[in-house]
């Protein structure tokens, strides 16, 4: 039922806590000695320490004393996929230890986490006061008076029939299914759920136990996403605060260099007792968190600079202050200000995730001065954000996210003031043209056109209501159509994850000289 997952005491996060301080040295020599920085090594020790806590909350404690055997194997295996994406032979990959193959609890644990964030997402759609209420009363299992009054609900009763058909919609979102009970029956089943977490309806009619069955499922998949972005902090402050922050490779090496990989039987025992574990809890819903560090996403066909001609690169166009795009739908547009550019201008877009990729502006809506850019090599693409249906109101909290002076600059303000032409303005203490605006939400708001000149620091920011309306105007004109993102992957997520997902989808911008044309010409 509810309670199906098992839940950290503090003493036993104590432990869990102890167990992370100690068992990063075998993470850290794998991935050094198999061509991974320190900062990577750190990185993959804490996405494999989040998988050996969502087994812990699977299968209970027993597996904690195979923990470091278990946090490597999830590593080993979490390395040896970025590997391969790098195009490095495996064949060669150094093992100092012996490790599981932890395949079918790897993959049970990526399925489960993909249908939690589905929960999410399907949630973020319920839409307002259904997301709060279901979030706070289950998920965070605040009172219902507390949240509902709050909401404007005072009468216990009235908030709980609201909730019941907030929940009702949520299932028919996640799972395309409608009950045939009534609006009373299945209050009483939802109260039946919540107040008997641990209990089998063994007495209730077929109907009633499948119905149980969904609606137990449903409020564990948001139960448990609830705490996740605490669990994520957590684990990000006990990084910070637990590993030092210089470890030296050699002091971390394991010397026991003549072990051998463990017997098949012993690595299909463990494996087949993990993937029982979860696959019974899975009949239920029974969702683990969702991985903090997710994979960058990767772009085929991108153009990588090699390392004797990243200097050329990073020359600016003397014509030309570069400047920020980003892209805008899946089919790989992007948008930024058009001033210095013309129609058919090549272009060279640049970040740390996929290199150097070669561009060209098809259209300029010269009266907003806004370009729009296609780029071969980018093709279709899952954004994880999308353009807010609604505009920023003055007050709003939104960050913004560009490049200046070749770097990426992160800047958090204010919606300062309101335009009725589409136009709004914000304090920045960079000037980032072309960087989007997002909202606390991860939706795009907006896009930075410029500074205004002789006021300090305030930047003129189109509105997405606006941005959408010239896009769609210029492509259409081209016989092209935008596909916009209709989902927002980056509701749940804290503001480094917003910025991690976001960050692969913004490019820094220079117009290609001749010698710029013919450099990237020569690169394979």
């Amino acid at each position: 039922m509810l309670n199906q997952l098992h839940s950290f005491t503090a003493e036993e996060w104590k432990g869990v806590e102890a167990q992370f301080a100690s068992s990063y040295t075998g993470t850290v020599s794998f991935v050094s000695e198999n061509k991974g920085s320190l900062n990577e090594a750190r990185e993959i020790y804490v996405e494999a320490f989040i998988y050996y806590t969502q087994l812990l909350e699977l299968h209970g404690l027993e597996l904690q004393d195979r923990a470091e055997q278990i946090i490597y194997s999830f590593a080993r295996k979490l390395w040896v996929e970025k590997l391969q994406k790098r195009r490095v032979d495996i064949n060669f990959v150094k093992h100092r230890r012996e490790f599981f193959e932890m395949e079918d609890a790897f993959h049970e644990i990526a399925s489960i986490n993909e249908r939690t964030a589905k929960t999410a997402a399907k949630l973020a759609e319920v839409g307002e006061p259904a997301r709060t209420l279901i979030n706070e009363h289950i998920g965070n299992r605040k009172e219902l008076p507390e949240v509902a009054s709050r909401l404007g609900m005072n009468d216990e009763t009235k908030a709980f029939s609201n909730l019941a058909k907030y929940i009702r919609k949520l299932i028919r979102l996640i799972d395309s299914k409608e009950f045939e009970h009534s609006d009373e029956d299945f209050e009483r089943l939802l109260r039946y759920v919540l107040d008997n977490p641990n209990s089998e309806p063994e007495t209730h009619a077929e109907a009633d136990k499948v119905c149980i069955a969904i609606i137990s499922r449903t409020a564990a998949m948001v139960r448990n996403y609830a705490t996740r972005n605490e669990r994520s902090a957590r684990l990000r402050e006990m990084q910070a605060r637990v590993l030092p922050d210089h470890i030296s490779v050699d002091a971390v090496k394991d010397e026991s260099t003549k072990r051998k990989k463990m017997k098949p039987v012993l690595v299909f025992g463990l494996s087949a007792l993990i993937a029982v574990s979860i696959s019974a809890i899975t009949a239920f819903g029974i969702l683990a968190n969702k991985s903090l560090s997710e994979e960058k996403v990767q772009t085929p066909g991108a153009l990588q600079l090699p390392l004797a001609q990243t200097a050329l690169a990073e020359q600016p166009n003397e014509a030309f202050n570069p400047k920020t795009a980003f892209v805008i739908d899946q089919s790989g547009f992007l948008v930024m200000p058009s001033q210095g550019l013309s129609k058919g201008s090549k272009l060279f877009l640049k970040n740390d995730n996929h290199g150097v990729l070669e561009g060209e502006v098809i259209a300029i809506n010269e009266r907003n001065e806004i370009a729009i850019i296609r780029c071969d090599s980018i093709g279709h693409v899952n954004l994880p954000y999308r353009l807010a249906p609604e505009d920023a109101r003055v007050g709003e909290s939104l960050f913004a996210l560009g490049y200046a002076g070749h770097q990426i600059f992160y800047e958090q303000s204010h919606l300062n003031a309101n335009h009725s032409k589409g136009y709004g303005r914000m304090k920045l203490q960079v000037d980032l043209p072309g960087a989007p605006v997002l909202c606390e939400r991860g939706q795009i708001i907006g896009m930075i056109t410029a500074l205004e000149t002789n006021k300090s620091g305030i930047a003129k920011m189109m509105k997405a209501s606006a941005l959408r309306e010239i896009v769609n105007f210029e492509l259409e004109n081209k016989d092209l159509k935008p596909k916009y993102t209709s989902r927002n992957k980056l509701f749940y997520s804290d503001r480094t994850a917003q910025i991690d997902q976001t960050s692969p989808f913004v490019y820094e911008v220079d117009i290609l000289n001749e010698n710029n044309e013919t450099f990237m010409a020569a690169i394979p």
